[in-house]
């Protein structure tokens, strides 16, 4: 049947726009090749209770026309669910369970909307039943998950926390994940030996090793439990444990005098072009040598995975005491030895006073008798 049209190609074929209801007809006009309908629609069903109401599958669209079937009117068990909705380019395309659910779309825009319970408060996008919402891109699998019980998961389908961001096995970079407010960013990404890398703006890094439980600030290869590179400022205690009931086998320092007698201070550089990552500073530094201080109290200086040294002057402390200690045993010995000779000599001191009066009373005595 052609209206308008003595040449139909279809089964109803209208030139022209299409006005139907009592309230259009005679009164409004149609847009241009377009339909206006007043009353509900009914594609499959007599009873239509919706402006369009269809029973069974739907296809819109020049390539799914005449060639490709809908889905049935089943419950859905992937993304093909029960319309498909073909969109010109740059509108990709768009799957949606028609039930309790509203397409809309604008020029260059696409939305999906779900309104429950005819809520006013604002749009609603999930599912009815207990299942997850998954969401994704370009026909691809899952790319976000909100779980049933609210967990939310990017890259993974089974979050096991409130927010789960799980990045490609063999990504290093780009992070899996970044917060940005006002210029100031904080990253994370997987870093060398499957570390987990934390950077700020500045390129800062706070780095957690995978094996050995390492940390890194300022590093992301950190050698020991903690490793900083750059200076540290604290106004607290740094402890170290020392209480009897952790030790054992307890033997006392000797000779802590004359090693110390060996160590030499020096005045020195950092060789910071040759290692930059170490971020040494520029100021002159003054203190030992790890190798020389190993071969002296090798207890106190520490090896990295590299053979690099470094000395935990902190532990230097006790040789340094008992060195004063030693140090003062031998003043005190020399001290008694001082009084010992001092009072030797007042002893003589008097002797000799004694002889110098007699001496002097024999004088006497021979100087009466010669002018006798």
């Amino acid at each position: 049947m052609g209206i308008g049209t003595s040449d139909p190609a279809s089964k109803l074929d209208v030139e022209g726009g299409m006005a139907v209801g009592a309230t259009y007809s005679g009164t409004t006009a149609a847009p241009t090749n377009g339909v206006i309908i007043e009353g509900n629609v009914g594609i499959g069903t007599t009873t239509p209770a919706s402006k369009l109401d269809v029973e069974g599958g739907l296809a819109v669209g020049a390539t799914y026309s005449g060639t490709s079937a809908a889905p049935p009117r089943t419950e859905p068990s992937s993304k093909a669910a029960w319309a498909s909705v073909q969109r010109p380019p740059p509108i990709s395309s768009l799957y949606a369970q028609l039930p309790a659910t509203m397409v809309s779309r604008t020029p260059m825009a696409r939305s999906l909307g779900s309104f429950v319970g005819g809520s006013s408060g604002g749009g609603w996008l999930g599912t009815k039943s207990n299942h997850a919402l998954h969401l994704f891109t370009n026909n691809s699998t899952a790319q976000m998950t909100v779980a049933t019980n609210g967990n939310v998961g990017i890259g993974t389908t089974g979050p096991g926390a409130r927010l789960e961001v799980l990045a490609p096995s063999s990504s290093i970079r780009p992070p899996a994940f970044k917060a940005e407010m006002s210029g100031a960013n904080l990253l994370v990404y997987k870093g060398a030996n499957n570390a987990t890398v934390v950077e700020n703006t500045s390129g800062t890094h706070l780095a957690l090793q995978a094996a050995g439980g390492n940390v890194g600030i300022g590093t992301t290869t950190p050698a020991q439990r903690l490793s900083v590179t750059g200076n540290i400022c604290y106004t607290g205690t740094i402890g170290a444990c020392s209480d009897r009931r952790y030790k054992t086998d307890f033997t006392p320092l000797s000779g802590s005098l004359a090693k110390v007698g060996l160590l030499q201070g020096l005045y020195y550089d950092w060789r910071t072009e040759e290692f930059p990552e170490k971020e040494f500073p520029a100021e002159r530094q003054l203190g030992f040598i790890a190798q020389d201080i190993e071969a002296l109290f090798p207890e106190v200086v520490l090896t990295d995975a590299q053979g690099y040294k470094s000395v935990d002057y902190g532990r230097l402390t006790p040789v340094l005491v008992e060195a004063i200690k030693e140090l003062n045993a031998l003043v005190q010995q020399q001290q008694a030895t001082i009084s010992d000779q001092s009072t030797t000599l007042n002893t003589l001191r008097t002797q000799l006073d004694a002889n110098t009066a007699l001496m002097q009373q024999l004088q006497s005595v021979l100087e009466a008798q010669s002018r006798k």
